[in-house]
Parts: C-alpha cells; sequence; structure tokens
C-alpha cells in the first residue's frame, strides 16, 4: 500500500482474494480503507478464517458486492 501511495494511486480496478487463509488475504480489509476499489473478486467458501470474515465485513461496510471467481484466470 505504502508503495502504491508513493505513486500516488487512489483508485484500484479490482482486488482478488484467492482464497480465505491469512497469508494470501492479509490486509486487504485495509486495502479496502486505503483505496477506492472498483470490483471485488473472491471464491465462495463454506469456512472461513477470521481475516476472511474481516475483508468479508469491510466489503460490505463499502457497499461493495464480491463477484464470485470460478477459476484463475490471467489479468492482462
Amino acid at each position: 500500500m505504502k508503495y502504491l501511495k508513493h505513486l500516488g494511486v487512489t483508485t484500484l480496478d479490482a482486488i482478488v482474494a484467492t482464497h480465505p487463509n491469512a497469508d494470501h488475504i492479509g490486509d486487504l480489509d485495509d486495502v479496502l480503507n486505503a483505496f477506492k476499489v472498483k470490483e471485488v473478486y473472491a471464491p465462495k467458501v463454506s469456512h472461513a478464517t477470521d481475516t476472511y470474515k474481516d475483508f468479508l465485513l469491510e466489503v460490505k461496510r463499502k457497499g461493495l458486492t464480491i463477484k464470485v471467481q470460478r477459476k484463475m484466470s490471467l489479468f492482462l
């Protein structure tokens, strides 16, 4: 986040939560607070870590909806 802010980035077109493990989605709730985020992608999971739950709560608080990722593809 610090680097992106240094570059003057204020908006992210999308963020992707690959799966609910904290080592892959840690601080995404902070990213949602730091930047305007246009789209959020995340898998539909039946269980979640506390970190993932924090992320989901922040998505809801920001009034965003999650687009379910069906399979990973490369964003170009």
